[in-house]
């Protein structure tokens, strides 16, 4: 028999979406799952449409709360804490998914040793149903995503989780259930995703699957569309840098991740006191980059005389 999987649905004033996302989960081909449903005190009419679900057989929890926990990790060790499954799919209540979505995924637990996270390609979609490209970070490398691999974790994180989050979408993961740590993750708001994602990948592998399983919605109140430099969000990505750096047993080198966070807040007014404090590793990274330069420009005026 097909092992169970605890699909988790934390909702926040997604009622324009969440009746797509729930015939989504409710209708998958994969028959042996349960659904909890959260919702963390929506000011719309979420819970209107949640509780038209309470009742369906598949649904096993659905919790509504009184007060907004404030942070979306929150839901996810809620929701993790009454899954009855040793496989987990947190379903972002404003995506979607293919009926197909745990069929296909759940057999490549198998495919490998020690498998901890199984993910899809997913495809970005507007909140007009309009669908524009796939979210990748080709940036790190063109061709890796383009197929479907395995990797061991610790590789995964060297190479790619180091420099940024590569698993852009919770909603296109499967992974397996553990005991996890919640405190540092759910005082974020922006990182706490990456820092899971890492945090699982240190005793496990992964194994990424190139089909199109995911819809990815965008749309304004998503956290990825909100104006990047703020000063909670540059610390949190900061904090998790260097939470990879240690637990991978390397220096903190000041390569592309630094050079792509400064890219993201340079254009935002931050204080010179803060940059000071917190953004420290950003200047060695600048005064780096013009040693380089200054060293290529003197060694080519040499060559040339």
């Amino acid at each position: 028999m097909n092992p169970l999987v605890s699909v988790i649905i934390p909702n926040y004033n997604h009622e324009r979406f969440l009746l797509q996302r729930l015939k989504s989960v409710y209708e998958q081909t994969y028959e042996n799952f349960e659904v909890i449903l959260l919702d963390d005190c929506s000011s719309d009419d979420s819970r209107k449409i949640l509780q038209q679900y309470a009742s369906h057989p598949k649904t096993s929890h659905i919790v509504f709360n009184e007060k907004n926990s404030g942070s979306p990790f929150a839901q996810w060790e809620k929701g993790i804490a009454l899954a009855k499954a040793d496989y987990i799919w947190i379903a972002e209540s404003d995506d979607f998914c293919e009926v197909d979505f745990l069929e296909k995924l759940m057999p490549l637990f198998f495919e490998k040793e020690n498998i901890g996270l199984v993910y899809s390609r997913s495809n970005n979609v507007d909140e007009n149903e309009n669908f524009y490209d796939t979210f990748w970070p080709d940036s790190l490398d063109a061709q890796r995503w383009k197929s479907s691999y395995y990797n061991d974790g610790k590789n995964e994180i060297r190479n790619f989780l180091k420099f940024r989050n590569t698993v852009p979408n919770a909603s296109a993961c499967v992974f397996k259930k553990q005991n996890f740590d919640f405190t540092k993750i759910k005082t974020m708001f922006y990182a706490g995703d990456w820092l899971f994602w890492v945090t699982l990948l240190l005793t496990s592998n992964v194994y990424f699957c190139c089909e199109v399983l995911n819809h990815f919605r965008f749309h304004d109140k998503t956290t990825r569309s909100q104006e990047f430099a703020n000063r909670k969000k540059y610390i949190e990505y900061s904090n998790t840098l260097s939470f990879i750096y240690s637990s991978i047993n390397e220096e903190l080198t000041y390569e592309r991740n630094h050079f792509w966070i400064y890219y993201e807040i340079r254009k935002q007014p931050i204080s010179m006191l803060f940059l000071f404090k917190k953004a420290r590793p950003l200047f060695y990274a600048y005064s780096f980059f013009r040693y380089k330069l200054l060293k290529h420009q003197i060694r080519t005026k040499i060559l040339h005389r």
